[in-house]
């Protein structure tokens, strides 16, 4: 089994090193949602009920409880911290711009 950084997983079939089975092959592959970049940033609401992640071009909040994704945003460039500010409704975050 093979965890990429795309979140994805791939199950390979390897043959033993003394047999002539040939390459190892793909048996399965699985997509996970989440991020497809690395993850830069994490921040946990003050009531442990959200957390938002940043990552190259999107920023996304999760429900602790069920690690489901509550919503996701572009962030256009490459996030490099977020925050929730006072009250929890609201997550800020800084990107890096390339020029």
């Amino acid at each position: 089994m093979v965890v990429l950084s795309n979140n994805s997983i791939e199950t390979f079939d390897v043959p033993a090193p003394s047999s002539s089975a040939g390459d190892p092959t793909r048996v399965n592959s699985v997509g996970v949602a989440g991020h497809r970049a690395d993850v830069r940033a994490l921040a946990v609401s003050s009531d442990d009920t959200l957390i938002a992640s940043a990552s190259n071009g999107e920023l996304k909040v999760w429900n602790r409880r069920t690690g489901k994704v509550v919503r996701t945003m572009a962030t256009g460039s490459y996030a490099l911290c977020c925050a929730w500010l006072p009250g929890d409704k609201h997550v800020r975050f800084a990107v890096l711009e390339f020029r």
